[in-house]
């Protein structure tokens, strides 16, 4: 996988990742361009599902409970959700897998 980051310019870069600058929208055009995005609770994970993009949330159930964090995301047929008490929690082999499984 090739991984881009979007994000404001003032956001770390992650490790292994390509950044563009450009305005929201042209995050939004890149996003649609990929085969499928994974991201946090974020507006760019809510554009995605508009568009029935495949995606993968990763989310935190510290706050709202494991039970209901399925209220708090997209609902999105070709997406997928993943949840731990902390979003670093989540198993990469995971996070790996779902994407295996949404690019088939």
């Amino acid at each position: 996988f090739n991984v881009l980051q979007i994000g404001g310019p003032d956001e770390p870069q992650l490790a292994a990742t390509r950044t563009l600058p450009g305005s929201y929208f042209d995050s939004v055009r890149h996003v649609l361009g990929c085969r499928a995005l994974i991201h946090t609770d974020t507006g760019m994970g809510w554009v995605a599902s508009g568009y029935q993009h495949r995606q993968i949330g990763l989310y935190s159930h510290a706050y709202y409970g494991e039970d209901k964090v399925a209220n708090i995301q997209p609902q999105n047929p070709n997406g997928r959700y993943l949840s731990a008490g902390n979003v670093n929690e989540i198993a990469l082999d995971s996070i790996i897998n779902q994407l295996t499984l949404l690019l088939s």
